[in-house]
């Protein structure tokens, strides 16, 4: 079975320059594997994380943090 089949990722670091470059490279070079990647901001991270982790099928989600990628709070 191979690593790479069907596997996905999503990170966030919007803020750093070719962060999707480096991590494809990363990843390349140490497991061989080339995953689709996505990155997306800090914030949505905190949130689809303490979603999914809650159990609940809806919920109203808060992410309050001091500095991230630039989005300090966000309501979902």
């Amino acid at each position: 079975m191979s690593l790479s089949r069907g596997l996905k990722i999503v990170t966030d670091g919007l803020t750093f320059p070719n962060m999707k470059e480096k991590l494809a490279r990363y990843l390349k070079n140490e497991f061989g594997v080339k995953p689709e990647i996505q990155v997306v901001e800090q914030s949505d991270c905190h949130l689809w994380g303490s979603f999914f982790h809650s159990g609940f099928d809806e919920a109203l989600v808060f992410d309050i943090e001091g500095v991230g990628d630039g989005v300090s709070t966000k309501v979902s």
